[in-house]
């Protein structure tokens, strides 16, 4: 029950997303090459090369499942949103291509290296809470974020989200953050999360107004 192309078997719990119509026949999805909007959410899958074709696709729900290979979704360029959350994907570099993402999460996965989404300029929302993470550089040419979690991963060093200007909610919380210094640049932020980071000496909220610091971890 783990590919896309046997989904006839969990027709009852695979459908399209704005539809109350369930899918029937999931195995010819590889053939709905108009599709836009795919919802193949809470399953059981770890192959998505039946999704290949689905070139017009502009919003995927795939969160989870038992997804690690992404390599089929490296064709899908159309895709403005994705959610991958709480699957088995530590390798990113089938995304690097998908340049028109304007919404992706990842959290609850087991990524470390952020580099092949250094390229997905036109995000706006990003979630990669729940991973392995130490080193944001890749994320520092993300100018268009507006929204970033990054709760429980590994990172100190905050440098690199200085140049995110955009961004309006943040979120750091479990972490192992030292200094706030980096994020006085982002003067657009309306919510910043940055409870429980050991390290965090100085509790002084690096922005104004004061009121939008949150030094208590929020709920995810």
């Amino acid at each position: 029950m783990g590919t896309v192309g046997n989904l006839a078997r969990l027709a009852g719990m695979v459908r399209p997303p704005y539809s109350r119509k369930r899918w029937i026949g999931c195995h010819f999805l590889s053939t709905l090459t108009n599709l836009t909007k795919l919802s193949l959410r809470n399953n059981q899958i770890s192959d998505l090369k039946p999704l290949s074709a689905l070139t017009s696709l502009s919003v995927l729900w795939l969160h989870n499942n038992q997804i690690a290979d992404l390599n089929p979704l490296s064709t899908l360029t159309s895709l403005s949103v994705l959610w991958l959350h709480n699957n088995q994907i530590a390798d990113l570099n089938p995304l690097s291509r998908l340049t028109s993402l304007t919404n992706l999460t990842l959290n609850n996965n087991q990524i470390a290296d952020l580099k092949p989404l250094s390229a997905l300029t036109s995000l706006s929302v990003l979630s990669l809470h729940n991973n392995q993470i130490a080193d944001l550089k890749p994320l520092s040419t993300l100018t268009s974020l507006s929204v970033l979690w990054l709760n429980n991963n590994q990172i100190a060093d905050l440098k690199p989200l200085s140049t995110l200007t955009s961004l309006s909610v943040l979120s750091l919380n479990n972490n192992h953050i030292a200094s706030l210094i980096p994020l006085s640049t982002l003067t657009n932020l309306t919510e910043l999360y940055i409870g429980n980071n050991s390290s965090l000496t100085d509790q002084t909220c690096p922005v104004k107004p004061e009121s939008i610091c949150g030094f208590v971890p929020f709920p995810i």
